[in-house]
C-alpha cells in the first residue's frame, strides 16, 4: 500500500499496563485479555489515514520491566513520537511515569521536541486508583498531552494513535522530521516533477 510518510513511534510504560493490547486493538481491532510479557521490543507496522495523509506507522512496543530499560534505550533514538501508558487502576504505574519520562528525555535525539501522549489505559475498570483530574494535572505540569482509552471496549484507541500522528505531522511542518521519512517513491516523483518544470522553462 502506498503512503505519504513513514513514522516511528514507541509505546513505553510499566509491564501489564496494556501496551500490547493497545497496539493489537489499533492494528487488528481485536482485544486479547492476556499477553505474555514483552521481551525487549515487539514491532508492528500499520497504514492509517489522518487528515488526508496516508501514514505508515512503525509501532515499537517495548518491555515494561525496568531491568529491560538498558536494552530499549537505543530505541528512543530516531523516534518520531511516544505513547507512555499507565493503568488507571494501578497507582504504582502512574507514579512510575516520571521514570519513563526521564528515560525518554535522557535518551532521545538532542534538540528534538518529541511529541508525547500520556495514556490512561483500562478506563473500563469499575475502580480507578488515578482520577482523570490527577492525570491531567500531571500531564499539564510535564508539558505533555493526556488522553484515556480502553483496549477492551475500543474506546478512543484510534483517537490516541491519530492524535500522535497529527502531532508528528505538525513537527514535520515545523522542521523537526526526526523519526519520519517521505515515501521514497513520492520523493522520486517530486524530483522528476522538478526536472520537468526546469526543462519546461
Amino acid at each position: 500500500m502506498s503512503y505519504d510518510f513513514l513514522m516511528k513511534i514507541a509505546i513505553i510504560g510499566n509491564t501489564c499496563v496494556g501496551k500490547s493490547a493497545l497496539t493489537r486493538r489499533f492494528s487488528d481491532n481485536k482485544f486479547i485479555p492476556h499477553f505474555d510479557a514483552t521481551i525487549g521490543v515487539d514491532f508492528t507496522s500499520i497504514h492509517v489515514r489522518v487528515d488526508s495523509k496516508i501514514v505508515k506507522l512503525q509501532i515499537w512496543d517495548t518491555a515494561g520491566q525496568e531491568n529491560f530499560a538498558p536494552i530499549i534505550r537505543s530505541y528512543y533514538r530516531g523516534v518520531a513520537g511516544v505513547l507512555i501508558v499507565f493503568d488507571v487502576g494501578d497507582k504504582r504505574t502512574f507514579d512510575n511515569l516520571n521514570f519513563w519520562l526521564h528515560e525518554l528525555e535522557t535518551n532521545k535525539d538532542l534538540n528534538h521536541p518529541c511529541p508525547v501522549i500520556v495514556v490512561g489505559h483500562k478506563i473500563d475498570k469499575t475502580h480507578r486508583a488515578v482520577s482523570r483530574d490527577e492525570a491531567e494535572e500531571f500531564a499539564k505540569l510535564k508539558g505533555v498531552t493526556y488522553m484515556e482509552a480502553s483496549s477492551k471496549t475500543g474506546e478512543n484507541v484510534d483517537g490516541i494513535f491519530h492524535e500522535i500522528v497529527r502531532k508528528i505531522l505538525t513537527n514535520i511542518k515545523d522542521g523537526f522530521p526526526v523519526g519520519t521519512r517521505l515515501n521514497p517513491m513520492n520523493e522520486a516523483n517530486k524530483r522528476l516533477e522538478l526536472v520537468k518544470d526546469v526543462k519546461d522553462h
